[in-house]
């Protein structure tokens, strides 16, 4: 058998905490996690005043059952990607996630600052946009994850943002001093040194912590 690929079109969905954009000087493009549905993502952000801060939630283009399959199983996720077509997939989220930004770029200020924010499997894909794509954020945020270990050492990552805020629960069920170690080495190999923000937590995103990060932003 011969595989064949085709660029083909999909709706996405795409939830946005205001419709009016005249006055907004941030904004915010939150990429959502492993298994994760955009709009239940998008209430960690309710926080941000929808005035001066808009905020972005694409979901990821892949849905799938949590609990199996069949029509019974309640509860959907989204994945960003698997490990198979893992190049394509990568391919496929950058040119979602620019065709994004270009369509809302047109309808806001032109001085805007951008914020890129990745929760746990969001943040690799965060991270592979700001590398690969059209985006050059005022500061990119990883949220409860480590940088992916694939960039490249000779990458535009380091050049093209440069705020890096790490962020991580010190409950965090999914964090243990390897994974730790891996993210330092990474970090080294990259020569970026985010900004480390530890709080009281575990593997989610707390809305009194968002709220001082974004003062933090603000003052950027």
């Amino acid at each position: 058998m011969y595989q064949q690929q085709f660029k083909t079109t999909k709706t996405v969905n795409v939830f946005t905490n205001t419709n009016s954009y005249n006055e907004v000087a941030y904004v915010w493009v939150a990429l959502h996690g492993y298994g994760q549905l955009a709009r239940y993502f998008s209430r960690n952000f309710e926080i941000l005043n929808p005035e001066k801060h808009l905020v972005i939630i694409p979901e990821a283009q892949s849905r799938f059952y949590l609990n199996g399959v069949g029509l019974h199983d309640k509860r959907v996720g989204a994945t960003w990607m698997t490990r198979e077509e893992r190049e394509t997939d990568i391919a496929d989220y950058v040119q979602y996630l620019n065709d994004l930004k270009s369509r809302f770029a047109d309808q806001l200020p032109t001085d805007v600052k951008w914020v890129v924010l990745g929760f746990s499997q969001g943040a690799a894909t965060a991270c592979r946009w700001v590398e690969l794509g059209n985006i050059a954020p005022a500061a990119l945020v990883l949220w409860s994850s480590i940088f992916p270990p694939d960039l490249p050492v000779d990458g535009r990552l380091k050049d093209k943002c440069p705020e890096i805020y790490l962020l991580m629960g010190d409950e965090d069920e999914y964090m243990n001093d390897a994974r730790w170690a891996e993210n330092q080495q990474i970090a080294e190999k990259l020569g970026i040194s985010p900004h480390l923000i530890e709080f009281k937590g575990k593997h989610r995103i707390y809305p009194e912590v968002l709220g001082q990060l974004a003062k933090k932003i603000e003052a950027l």
